[in-house]
């Protein structure tokens, strides 16, 4: 997936727009161990810190899609988004002399009418999962509200009220 990213949106090697956390957990001799993949990109925030504190509107968010967007011309490179964000998902792309993050593909994918992030498209594992939360039919809304479901988002102390959630398998 991330590898996936980085081709369809011409992240540089120093960039992300997405990153694997991988936690190794041990759970005694009895038990043994085994590995957490988790999947970090910016959280496409309902109360996004990092669009308040734009001085140029640069950041936004795209009110029919809920995605953060960057407008790379409007971005002085003041990296006052960056320290705002409370996932540490974004970089400042020296070739674009701006902040870049993930923005679902929106502008390489999306738009064009692909249906999926090409992370998602790419996952051999099926573990990210794309879609509109207000869709009652999607697997995304399906997955978020079966009963019994362990369903949260990092950070919630930070009030920006992410639209990334995590699943118990």
């Amino acid at each position: 997936c991330k590898r996936a990213c980085i081709r369809q949106n011409d992240v540089p090697d120093y960039g992300y727009r997405t990153d694997i956390l991988e936690v190794k957990l041990d759970h005694g001799p009895e038990f043994g161990s085994d590995t957490t993949f988790m999947p970090i990109l910016c959280n496409q925030c309902n109360n996004p810190p990092c669009v308040r504190v734009c001085p140029t509107t640069a950041t936004w968010k795209d009110e029919r899609t809920g995605i953060i967007v960057m407008k790379n011309e409007a971005c002085i490179g003041c990296k006052t988004c960056m320290t705002a964000c409370p996932y540490n998902a974004r970089y400042f792309h020296e070739g674009k002399r701006a902040v870049d993050k993930c923005d679902f593909c929106w502008e390489t994918r999306l738009s064009k009418g692909k249906a999926f992030p090409a992370c998602v498209e790419a996952c051999p594992a099926d573990v990210r999962v794309f879609g509109d939360l207000a869709d009652t039919e999607s697997r995304v809304f399906s997955l978020l509200h079966t009963p019994g479901k362990l369903v949260w988002v990092l950070r919630p102390e930070t009030k920006a009220i992410p639209n990334v959630f995590y699943v118990n398998h």
